[in-house]
Order: C-alpha cells, then structure tokens, then sequence
C-alpha cells in the first residue's frame, strides 16, 4: 500500500488508515505526515467520493421521499 510505503507505518496500521478513511470516520489518531501521504490520502478521497457518487441520490430518495409522493 501506498501509504504504508510512503508514510513508513507497518501494513496494518495502513489499512486500518484506509479502512476509517474510506467509512468517513477519520479519527484522527493516523494521518499523513509526508507530503507524498497527503497525495494519497487525497487521491483515495476523491477515488472514494466517485465511487458514492451514483449511489447516493438512490439512497436519498428513499430516505427522505419526496413529499408529493413521487
């Protein structure tokens, strides 16, 4: 993984980064230190919002239908 390379943190902590990271959640407690880290942090962000994208306004719509009933 990128950030494990980058940010010279062992493989779990890495995915344990990318896994939080992803969920949103962001604890806060790994963050990129080096600037190369923040380029992947940045790039799985951006790869992540694409990826909710398509999914979300289906999700919307059923959570909060429209109150006209359509």
């Amino acid at each position: 993984m990128a950030f494990a390379y980058f940010e010279d943190v062992n493989f779990f902590t890495a995915l344990y980064w990318a896994v939080i990271r992803m969920a949103t959640i962001g604890y806060g407690d790994v963050t990129p230190k080096s600037e190369a880290g923040r380029i992947v942090a940045m790039v799985a962000s951006v790869a992540e919002s694409q990826h909710l994208r398509p999914s979300f306004p289906s999700w919307l719509r059923t959570s909060y239908p429209h109150p006209s009933g359509g």
